[in-house]
């Protein structure tokens, strides 16, 4: 995983866990409800997406994080380096995730290969 070929499998990760959530198929209904409610939303939609990349990158990559097996963290090296990389990807990424939603309003219609370019902006 090298280079942009690592950066489109996190993106299209991302992309898919978006419209998984089914974000911008509510936007009406997000729109319509008080502020607490669009907060309370975007936060719980955020945390859905985060838990999807995590899921996706760790069947993608073909193993699971130590913290998902809840297994002492020194207890294989091996597994810990893959946790550690699964960590960084999920850190970088989840700005990204919560740039998009933030931006949910402005970008409603717009297509995932659209919703790409926001999140490499």
């Amino acid at each position: 995983m090298k280079g942009n070929g690592a950066k489109n499998m996190i993106l299209d990760v991302i992309s898919e866990s978006i419209e998984n959530e089914g974000i911008f198929d509510h936007i009406g209904d997000i729109i319509m409800k008080d502020l607490r409610d669009v907060e309370r939303h975007t936060i719980s939609a955020i945390e859905n997406c985060r838990l999807q990349v995590i899921e996706r990158l760790e069947k993608k990559l073909g193993f699971i994080t130590v913290d998902r097996l809840d297994f002492p963290s020194d207890s294989d090296d091996n597994l810990n380096s893959k946790n550690e990389l699964i960590r960084n990807i999920v850190t970088t990424t989840a700005p990204a995730i919560e740039k998009m939603m933030k931006s949910i309003g402005s970008l409603s219609g717009k297509s995932i290969a659209e919703l790409r370019d926001v999140l490499t902006a």
